[in-house]
Formats: C-alpha cells, sequence, structure tokens
C-alpha cells in the first residue's frame, strides 16, 4: 500500500489519494503517508474466486454431471480494487466506486494479492522480498 500510494502521489492531473480499508492500521500508515481514507465495514471485506462456487446449495460455476478439475473452471473476474480511479462526481451519482461502463484492467495473480488476514499480508511480503516489485 505505501508503495502505491507513493506512486500515484507522483503522477500529475491526480488530485488525491483514497484508501478505503477495514484495518486501523492500514488506515493509519495511509493517513501518515497523505492520503485520505475510508473505513470499510466488515461486511464488505471479500476474497478472490477461481474455486468451486455454490449459491443455495447449487453450483454456479460449474455442473455436478461433469465436474472440471479447478483450472478449468471459467475465468471469473472479481473486483479486488487494488486500484480504482474516479472522479468524485462518479462515485456520487453511481453511489459505488465502479461506475456504469468500467474500464477493468487484468492484474497478475501476484498483483491481484488481496491482504484480509495476517496470512495473507505473509504471503504478500513473502512475494515482494521474493520479486522485489
Amino acid at each position: 500500500m505505501e508503495i502505491k500510494i507513493k506512486q500515484l502521489s507522483r503522477i500529475d492531473g491526480i488530485d488525491g489519494v483514497v484508501v478505503n480499508s477495514n484495518s486501523d492500521e492500514m488506515l493509519e500508515i495511509a493517513q501518515k503517508l497523505g492520503a485520505k481514507t475510508v473505513k470499510r465495514d466488515e461486511y464488505y471485506a471479500s476474497h478472490s474466486i477461481k474455486e468451486f462456487m455454490w449459491l443455495n446449495n447449487n453450483p454456479i460455476n460449474y455442473s455436478l454431471a461433469k465436474m472440471p478439475r479447478s483450472q478449468d473452471l471459467p475465468n471469473i473476474q472479481a473486483l479486488n480494487f487494488a486500484m480504482s480511479i474516479s472522479s468524485k462526481k462518479n462515485i456520487i451519482e453511481n453511489r459505488n466506486i465502479v461506475g456504469k461502463k468500467p474500464f477493468i484492467f487484468e492484474i497478475s495473480a501476484i498483483e491481484a494479492t488481496d491482504i484480509d488476514n495476517e496470512i495473507d499480508f505473509e504471503f504478500a511480503e513473502y512475494m515482494y522480498r521474493k520479486y522485489r516489485m
């Protein structure tokens, strides 16, 4: 997060960086780096997907009659909100950060690492040290 805030702060035309997190520690770090912060409700903390998904006791991304390998499941995209660029007007009008016609940029699995708990953080830290992104 620190790296992203510093990168965004160097881009001309961006008039502010907003960090949305359910972690008080992350929000405190973001504030120290000059970002505006918004506390995220725990309800909105989410996870990534390339798994056997079920809804109302039924599979939703595969058939029980022909169960695929997990690698052959459909490529469902998940928003991880690693970075969202939007105008304040757009956010207010649409009442969300995505808007009506988003441009979704696909990022690698490493870049998409979402930190929701200590294990996620340790994995992200390991990958950062390994690849020095």
